[in-house]
């Protein structure tokens, strides 16, 4: 494995594929905001609690990136390090950004995890604020926290890559960041087995050959909604996935 990530080049190698001079980039994930009609993975959003009546999409959606791991496993064990970073680079996953470019050593991964700030901030549509005027507004940004303690299952708290609990923080009307994996595996039920949660855990099909690419996505057509409290919320639409 080539480490291609070091000191200032960090920031730089997701944006420009900075680092080994000598190799080209042979690992690569872009961003969307669309599932596709060729998505090979998809499951719904983390946690949420979905009436049924959600309305518009996000118009901008940022998350912010801490690191990209990769396992020879389907229990996502001995994960190897690609890319880390303690200060997080945010992304407009409507840009279609590209998210990591790099080079990582040619083989078949099963597992493949991206660290992530927990908190989506994100500005609605002109259809969100006119179905819910009370809670969105048009350029107004709200933030939406996926991970929180008020919404977390008993026994389904997140793990971190080296299997460390991650203890929820924050509530649906007062978002606290906190940093989590969400893991892409060949097998649900290895990386389940292995003590990782059910909703940061992605199913799919077949694992990344490198060389080779992947579009992490975070599909929320038409998932915005006020449920109840004037707040504008991410509640529905497709939501991760791997494609």
């Amino acid at each position: 494995m080539r480490h291609v990530v070091t000191g200032v080049c960090m920031g730089l190698l997701l944006l420009a594929g900075c680092g080994d001079k000598s190799a080209s980039p042979t690992f690569t994930i872009k961003g969307s905001t669309s599932a596709a009609a060729s998505a090979t993975s998809m499951f719904s959003p983390l946690l949420r609690v979905m009436s049924g009546a959600a309305t518009g999409s996000p118009a901008t959606m940022k998350m912010n990136f801490y690191g990209v791991y990769a396992s020879l496993n389907e229990n996502c064990s001995s994960p190897v390090e690609v890319f880390t970073s303690t200060d997080p680079l945010e992304f407009d996953m409507t840009q279609s950004p590209t998210l990591f470019s790099g080079a990582l050593a040619d083989g078949t991964y099963k597992c493949i995890a991206l660290r992530v700030s927990d908190n989506i901030v994100f500005k609605p549509d002109a259809a969100a604020a006119a179905a819910w005027p009370l809670a969105c507004s048009v350029g107004v940004e709200n933030t939406h926290d996926i991970y929180r303690a008020d919404n977390t299952i008993s026994g389904e708290e997140f793990r971190d890559i080296d299997g460390t609990t991650v203890t929820p923080r924050g509530t649906g009307t007062s978002a606290v960041s906190d940093t989590v994996v969400l893991l892409a595996t060949t097998s649900v039920a290895a990386a389940r087995a292995a003590g990782f949660a059910e909703y940061q855990v992605l199913g799919i099909p077949s694992a990344l050959v490198v060389p080779g690419d992947q579009v992490f996505y975070s599909d929320f057509t038409n998932g915005i909604e006020d449920t109840g409290d004037n707040l504008c919320r991410i509640e529905g639409g497709t939501g991760f996935g791997f494609r």
